[in-house]
């Protein structure tokens, strides 16, 4: 089993809404409210689209990778990482079209 360290690379290949691939990195435990969280950074084309928090105390690599690649519900195929990405993707998306002034 590989320790988890921030900024390590969690998964590399994640299915996005925009047709590239998004890259899932380690950001370390939640403090504060987000205690008992396990926090992840999203990057897609080169940017950084923010991070998400995941239930538990996730401190494997093999750990992260298999609860992100698992389903989100268990009728779906879309996995929990498909999922993170999507959403801030659309969040990303809302925040700029406020930030123009549309």
């Amino acid at each position: 089993m590989t320790k988890l360290e921030k900024g390590m690379m969690v998964l590399e290949a994640v299915k996005a809404p925009t047709g590239s691939l998004a890259k899932i990195i380690y950001e370390g435990q939640g403090q504060g409210t987000q205690y008992g969280t396990t926090l992840f950074h999203v990057f897609l084309d080169g940017m950084s689209y923010g991070t998400f928090a995941m239930r538990g105390n996730i401190t494997t690599l093999e750990e992260a990778q298999n609860k992100l690649s698992s389903p989100r519900q268990a009728d779906e195929q879309e996995s929990l990482a498909e999922y993170a990405v999507y959403y801030q993707w659309m969040n990303m998306d809302v925040n700029e079209f406020y930030d123009s002034g549309s």
